[in-house]
């Protein structure tokens, strides 16, 4: 046979080897009556972007980067018909910076001798 605790615990029960009656704990159901608390998800206050645009400019990652022109490409990729659902989100912005070839500085350079 089997009991039902307040606390959704099932007893399993039955008659031990010297006729005396025994339960053990079977299984721990989950309560449904208290679900458990979901904790709320904190929104952070987001920096606008071209606050943060701004930032990525002056950041030491980005030298040699014409970030406005790139985000001028950027726009102008994004009203191509087949890219009609992208958005300019901070993630495709980095991505996009990311993938820009920038020729290093080395310095002065010797004249080559050409033949």
């Amino acid at each position: 046979s089997y009991a039902l605790d307040d606390d959704g615990t099932i007893w399993k029960g039955g008659i031990d080897g010297d006729g005396l009656p025994f339960f053990i704990e079977y299984y721990r159901s989950v309560s449904i009556d208290k679900p458990k608390p979901k904790k709320e998800k904190t929104k952070k206050a987001e920096q606008p972007f071209h606050e943060w645009f701004n930032e990525i400019k002056h950041n030491d990652a980005y030298r040699g980067i014409d970030c406005n022109k790139e985000l001028g490409k950027m726009k102008a990729w994004m009203l191509l018909p087949k890219n009609k659902n992208r958005k300019l989100t901070k993630r495709f912005v980095l991505n996009w910076l990311n993938k820009v070839d920038v020729e290093e500085d080395l310095g002065p350079q010797s004249p080559k001798l050409v033949l």
